[in-house]
């Protein structure tokens, strides 16, 4: 990717996909959830409506981050590295969900 990426963008994307994966498993499965953007939560609450949630998904809980990361941008910027990290993460996520939800 060229000069000028906003790796904080892309890093809020896979975020966005990760909890909106969840979010589907958990509405797919009866649950519900308050307003959140907090993965840590939406994993506890799959765990709590009897969802056995692999244990490789816990490390996703650092894309909760990323949800304000653009919206509130820090004086660290992100790189690319933060991003490649945010999307390997959030692509499991969603890889498992979609073995939850098929």
């Amino acid at each position: 990717m060229g000069p000028g990426v906003l790796w904080e963008d892309l890093a809020f994307e896979a975020q966005q996909a990760a909890e909106k994966a969840l979010k589907g498993v958990l509405i797919a499965r009866g649950g519900s959830f308050r307003k959140t953007h907090d993965i840590g939560v939406l994993l506890t609450l799959l765990r709590n409506a009897g969802v056995e949630v692999s244990h490789d998904l816990d490390a996703s809980v650092h894309l909760s981050q990323y949800a304000f990361a653009s919206r509130y941008p820090s004086e660290v910027p992100l790189t690319e590295a933060n991003f490649r990290e945010a999307l390997q993460l959030a692509e499991a996520v969603v890889a498992w969900c979609e073995t939850q939800v098929a």
